[in-house]
């Protein structure tokens, strides 16, 4: 009882987290006009440079973690021409890489690009294409 009790509490939680993001009110803000982090910014604006629609943390997608209870994940980008969702890599915490995996595993049937700040950092030196 205790334990179903927890596990509904943690979902409650991470259900909670998810609307706050999607609705932009955490206790990060949006320091950089309008995005959570420098490298999500440039790449919006790589995006806009080259007409791609896209639209930025507006998808909660839940998985299971290894406990069965249900987080959700909220990709940074999400492209609807392409129907692939963008994750700007700046650090691979064990939480970041945990909930990928289990977005792959649990979602085989989504696309995810992981992008590394380096490889945003190239798209404005004319290194770099995404598609």
């Amino acid at each position: 009882m205790k334990e179903e009790k927890s596990k509904e509490m943690r979902e409650a939680a991470s259900h909670f987290s998810t609307q706050r993001i999607i609705s932009k009110s955490t206790k990060w803000g949006l320091k950089f006009d309008g995005y959570r982090s420098l490298y999500d910014h440039r790449l919006a604006q790589y995006f806009d440079e080259i007409g791609l629609e896209f639209q930025y943390e507006q998808h909660g997608i839940e998985v299971k973690n290894e406990g069965d209870v249900n987080l959700h994940y909220i990709p940074d980008f999400y492209i609807p021409s392409k129907d692939v969702y963008v994750e700007v890599v700046n650090k691979m915490h064990k939480t970041l890489r945990h909930k990928i995996l289990w977005f792959q595993e649990q979602h085989p049937d989504k696309r995810l690009m992981l992008v590394t700040r380096n490889e945003v950092n190239n798209f404005f030196r004319g290194k770099g294409d995404l598609f």
